[in-house]
């Protein structure tokens, strides 16, 4: 299972501005824009060096 799954990070494409600031406010850097939409690069462990669950980047 993908990271991905794991943290259950999905953007609702009818929701999202392109703003960017799903990338600008999350704490373990895994979130990037690419071609306008945010997606989370790979990473092998939650906390450091990983997404630390905050979900700072939904409450945006």
């Amino acid at each position: 299972m993908g990271m991905e799954e794991r943290t259950h990070f999905r953007v609702d494409q009818n929701k999202r501005i392109g703003c960017g600031n799903c990338v600008n406010v999350c704490t373990g850097m895994v979130l990037s824009m690419r071609d306008g939409h945010p997606e989370m690069k790979p990473f092998e462990r939650f906390g450091w060096r990983g997404c630390w669950r905050c979900d700072r980047c939904i409450a945006v």
